[in-house]
C-alpha cells in the first residue's frame, strides 16, 4: 500500500477548508436572505425569525473556526454535523407525517441541511478532523 504524498495531503486538506468556507458563505447568504422574513414577521413569529437569522450567523462563525483549525476540534465537528443532520432528519419526518397537511419549510430542511451535512462530512474527511494534532496520523506530515 502506498501512502499519499505530502502534496496530495495538503491539496485534500485545502479542499476541505474551502468546503467549510463555502458552508460559512452560504450560512451568511441565508442569514441575509432571512432579513425580509424578520421584517415581515408579526409580533408572535418575529422571535423565531430572529433566532433563525442569528443561528445562521453563529453557524457561519463555527464553520470559519473549523476551516482555520480543523484538527483538534472533534467536539465542534460533532456538534455541527449532528445539528445539521438532525434538521435534515426532522424535515424527512415532517414530510412523512402528513396528518396535519404539508409542513411549510420541511422540504427546505431536507434539501439544504441534508446537502450541508454531506458537505460537512466531506470536509471532515478531507481535513482529517478526527486528528488531535497538526500532524496527520502515521505520516508525520505537518499541515497548517
Amino acid at each position: 500500500m502506498t501512502l499519499p504524498s505530502p502534496r496530495t495531503v495538503r491539496t485534500v486538506d485545502t479542499v476541505g477548508r474551502w468546503l467549510l468556507r463555502l458552508a460559512a458563505l452560504t450560512a451568511v447568504v441565508a442569514a441575509v436572505g432571512s432579513v425580509p422574513s424578520v421584517r415581515q414577521a408579526g409580533a408572535q413569529p418575529v422571535v423565531v425569525e430572529l433566532w433563525r437569522m442569528y443561528g445562521l450567523l453563529v453557524f457561519a462563525g463555527l464553520f470559519l473556526v473549523l476551516s482555520g483549525r480543523p484538527r483538534g476540534n472533534r467536539l465542534l465537528w460533532a456538534i455541527t454535523m449532528a445539528s445539521k443532520a438532525a434538521l435534515a432528519v426532522t424535515g424527512i419526518v415532517l414530510l412523512l407525517n402528513d396528518s396535519g397537511g404539508p409542513v411549510v419549510g420541511a422540504t427546505d430542511l431536507v434539501v439544504w441541511d441534508g446537502v450541508l451535512t454531506l458537505l460537512l462530512v466531506a470536509a471532515f474527511c478531507c481535513c482529517h478532523g478526527w486528528a488531535r494534532s497538526a500532524e496527520l496520523p502515521g505520516r508525520g506530515v505537518p499541515v497548517r
